[in-house]
């Protein structure tokens, strides 16, 4: 996919981690044990003191965070989307940053980082499709879904109509309905990635794998920032039995059960000049131990 990725999008070169997925090798081949964060979503930007936003202060939670997170067994660690907040060029600012952790990690694109996306692709004739970013790791005993919530939405470039003409029709129909993830900011799971969901978790079922999805959309509880079709995503993982399903976009953090699978928005980094939160799941023959954590850091001047 890297490779595949960088010939397709050289324009792109400087946020090529973001579309390169990691080496999964549990140290158990009965357990997994995922650090997962969101929404650091930096920006060389003053702080919203209104929302208590404060955009520059990745740059020392992120390596609070991963010292922490260097003394801990994991197997994996999640950044569940929006890296940055605005700028193309706050990218190579915080990427090297997280040459700081010891671990394999992976990125998950949220909204902002679409947004942002969009604009860079936008400045090329002939202009390249937004890059669809989702993918499957698996072990013997695991499977991570990594779903792609920007896949039909207004963060389309002009290179595909149709869904920006499919998103629009979304965005009416639930405005129309009075549902609360009537947002512009939000997206939904296209055709093509659903049935590819959907094999996905019937090829996991007959091999007998636990399933983790990853994304930045919640799926449930209902709610402002929830998936355009979170809805039917979430029925589907339950009739699976998927072990969880976590998010980001949602700073304040949410947790719903139906059934047998989880649903957790992990709390965003961006919110306040000094909590870090962040969650630990582990996942064994006895279902999914979850954790969540905060540390706390002196905030750095505003420079």
């Amino acid at each position: 996919m890297c490779e595949n990725f960088a010939t397709a999008y050289p324009m792109l070169a400087d946020i090529l981690p973001l579309y390169q997925p990691p080496e999964l090798s549990p140290s158990s081949v009965s357990r997994l044990r995922i650090a997962l964060l969101a929404d650091p979503q930096f920006a060389a930007e003053r702080p919203d003191y209104v929302n208590n936003l404060y955009y520059r202060s990745a740059l020392y939670k992120l390596p609070a965070l991963f010292r922490h997170l260097n003394d801990l067994e994991l197997d994996l660690v999640v950044t569940l989307g929006d890296i940055v907040d605005r700028h193309w060029q706050d990218y190579p600012r915080i990427l090297p940053v997280y040459r700081q952790l010891k671990h394999p990690h992976l990125f998950i694109t949220g909204n902002h980082d679409a947004a942002v996306i969009r604009r860079q692709l936008e400045q090329f004739t002939p202009t390249p499709a937004l890059p669809k970013h989702y993918y499957a790791l698996q072990t013997p005993r695991f499977r991570l879904l990594v779903i792609d919530g920007n896949d039909v939405s207004f963060y389309a470039t002009r290179a595909s109509p149709e869904t920006l003409q499919q998103a629009a029709q979304y965005y009416a129909a639930l405005t129309i309905a009075g549902e609360p993830q009537a947002k512009s900011w939000n997206g939904a799971i296209g055709q093509s990635q659903y049935l590819w969901i959907e094999q996905q978790l019937e090829d996991a079922r007959q091999q007998g794998q636990q399933v983790i999805v990853l994304g930045h959309y919640p799926l449930a509880p209902a709610g402002k920032h929830r998936l355009w079709n979170g809805e039917q995503i979430a029925r589907l993982l339950t009739r699976y039995r998927v072990v969880a399903s976590f998010h980001g976009h949602d700073h304040r953090g949410s947790q719903e059960t139906r059934h047998q699978t989880r649903f957790v928005t992990v709390p965003g980094l961006l919110d306040t000049p000094d909590r870090v939160p962040f969650m630990i799941a582990e996942i064994d023959a006895d279902g999914l131990a979850l954790s969540g954590g905060q540390i706390n850091v002196v905030p750095q001047p505003e420079g």
